[in-house]
């Protein structure tokens, strides 16, 4: 149980490496997401600006139809070249965006019509009465290429811009919910280092504990064997001791058995007698 304990506080750090890694990558691809989407808000506002000057181009295409039907300056083709160069380049630059795979076609095949009229107003001189048909005509083509060109821009509202800023959204909402449990798991991460270091301490303050009893117990060893070998010592000191006062003892009693042998008066050999056993029994101790 405590090994498991040991080898799960030791993989949290690693766990947590881990799910920063992961939360790192996944911010990094929010954010590369979150620019794509961000560019093509932009890419779809410059769209319906572009859309919006081209319904002005129209518009001015017919001031010029009625300027040179009323005062033959012949400004058409030149005007009709620009708005059909801006359309080409709109739908080249647009492509695959929404309502822009049709609208280009369709604003073609509508200046062509709007062009063949004008082409038939300015070859028949009249009154404006018999122009009259023929410029409300022309008048609705206007009108369709306008309301194709606000379809256009509906499906750019409807279908790029809202979606883009709906889906932006919820991707800023996921970089909310990411800082959150980044900061949960900076909290989480501080404790853990706090609990590591806490435990490294113990763990090393456990050695220093470790390390002074061994060199305590090393030490007392030491004193030990020391002391066991003072007492041989005194040992071996103690007997020869003993053996030097007995041989001392002995010569003692050979000198008082050798004035024995000088004395005759019973008494002082009585006296002698007791001095050689008392010095054996000196001995003998």
């Amino acid at each position: 149980m405590i090994q498991f304990k040991r080898l799960s506080l030791r993989s949290w750090p690693l766990a947590t490496g881990a799910l920063v890694s992961v939360f790192i990558i996944y911010g990094l691809v929010l954010i590369s997401r979150s620019r794509q989407l961000q560019q093509k808000i932009a890419k779809e506002v410059n769209l319906l600006n572009d859309l919006s000057q081209i319904g002005g181009s129209i518009n001015q295409l017919g001031l010029t139809h009625r300027m040179d039907v009323g005062t033959r300056q012949f400004q058409w083709p030149g005007e009709l070249i620009k708005v059909q160069a801006s359309i080409g380049m709109l739908g080249d630059e647009y492509s695959g965006a929404p309502g822009m795979d049709e609208l280009p076609r369709a604003l073609g095949e509508l200046l062509h019509q709007a062009d063949s009229l004008h082409t038939n107003a300015m070859a028949h001189q009249g009154t404006w009465s018999e122009h009259r048909p023929n410029e409300v005509v022309f008048d609705f083509i206007l009108q369709r290429a306008q309301s194709a060109i606000d379809r256009t821009t509906r499906k750019v509202h409807e279908h790029g811009l809202g979606t883009h800023t709906a889906t932006l959204s919820d991707r800023w909402d996921e970089a909310q919910l990411l800082l959150v449990a980044a900061c949960l798991l900076a909290i989480v991460f501080a404790w853990l280092v706090g609990v590591s270091n806490k435990l490294l301490l113990q763990s090393r303050l456990r050695s220093e504990q470790l390390d002074t009893a061994r060199q305590n117990l090393e030490r007392t060893n030491q004193e030990l064997r020391e002391t066991m070998l003072s007492k041989e010592e005194k040992e071996v000191m103690l007997k020869e001791i003993h053996h030097r006062v007995k041989n001392n003892l002995q010569i003692v009693k050979s000198l008082i058995r050798f004035q024995m042998d000088q004395v005759s008066d019973p008494k002082t050999m009585e006296l002698f007698n007791e001095c050689v056993n008392r010095v054996s029994a000196m001995a003998l101790v």
